[in-house]
């Protein structure tokens, strides 16, 4: 996990300078290739996800301009995460604890109040916009591809990020969550 990590950072690095690999024929399999193989994103932003709400990253032509990603993130792309800070989630006296974006190591009960229920309990999750599926995210994302669905429009393409908590008004501090998004029309 660490080589992913300092290869995530590495990414993070290249993008930002301006440095990418030489996109080869448009396709999600090339995408996830470079996902996989940790090389430069197309597109990244570092979000703060706070600890009583939601960041969302994405989104179409009605997104507010100053979103992260808005009008980057596409079905067939693929996104990749890598988050660090700590929530603490409150409860009687605090006694719900302070977690990192892996949460506490429990799943979260079957009930509707929960962003992910039966997900990893007070950990970073994220919902799909435009399907409402949930995505596990933690301290590192696997190599997510965006779903099909939504027309990007009335329905944008992008992803939700929160803590995985069932009352998260009595919160405080957040996770950092750095997003990277590998185009599928530029590999």
């Amino acid at each position: 996990m660490i080589k992913r990590v300092v290869m995530l950072l590495a990414a993070v690095t290249l993008t930002c300078v301006g440095l990418a690999a030489a996109p080869a024929q448009a396709s999600t399999g090339g995408a996830l290739s470079r996902c996989g193989s940790f090389q430069a994103s197309d597109y990244f932003a570092q979000v703060v996800v706070p600890g009583r709400g939601a960041a969302f990253v994405g989104g179409g032509p009605r997104q507010d301009p100053r979103t992260p990603l808005r009008n980057l993130i596409r079905p067939g792309d693929v996104v990749g995460i890598f988050a660090t800070g700590r929530v603490s989630y409150g409860g009687f006296f605090g006694s719900a604890g302070t977690w990192g974006p892996n949460g506490n190591g429990r799943t979260a009960p079957l009930n509707s109040y929960y962003p992910f229920p039966g997900g990893p309990q007070y950990a970073l999750v994220g919902q799909w916009n435009n399907t409402s599926s949930n995505v596990r995210i933690g301290s590192l994302s696997a190599c997510m591809v965006v779903p099909a669905g939504g027309d990007g429009v009335s329905v944008p393409w992008g992803l939700s990020l929160s803590p995985n908590d069932d009352g998260p008004l009595d919160n405080s501090g957040s996770y950092t969550a750095n997003v990277h998004v590998w185009s599928a029309a530029r590999s």
